[in-house]
């Protein structure tokens, strides 16, 4: 039966076909993901600027509880994959968009964020503090 040319030739076809689909599968479900990160990223780049000028959040060295709650529960309704943290200037978190059973670490790292405003043509990824130290895309 594999005698013949025809047999061989369809064969090596097959494999080949199989061999290239598996290599195109695999490279569109690893590039896919980090596509749409940066899409993501993309989007709500100005997002951390808007806030800061149209939204009153530390009033003498104050948090405005009120103005965070508000801004908060706007940027759900508009967009609820969402995630804001408000951060002091040595990362600890002084506010959150998250119920608070969901955030597990209350301070990150700034050098991510650091290294992306001296560049920021690259992205900024680091360490989201409501997962298990999960590594995302974050837009400062």
């Amino acid at each position: 039966m594999f005698n013949s040319l025809y047999v061989k030739l369809v064969l090596v076809l097959f494999l080949l076909f199989l061999v290239v689909g598996a290599v195109f599968v695999g490279v569109a479900m690893y590039t896919a993901p980090m596509y749409q990160q940066e899409i993501s990223q993309q989007l709500n780049r100005d997002l951390a600027k808007y806030i800061v000028n149209e939204h009153v959040l530390i009033e003498s060295g104050e948090v405005r509880r009120d103005n965070l709650a508000e801004l908060f529960e706007n940027v759900m309704i508009i967009n609820p994959s969402l995630e804001l943290y408000l951060l002091d200037a040595e990362g600890q978190v002084i506010g959150h968009s998250m119920a608070p059973d969901k955030v597990k670490d209350r301070q990150v790292s700034l050098s991510p964020i650091n290294d992306f405003l001296t560049d920021p043509g690259r992205g900024l990824i680091m360490a989201i503090i409501r997962a298990s130290r999960r590594v995302r895309i974050v837009s400062a």
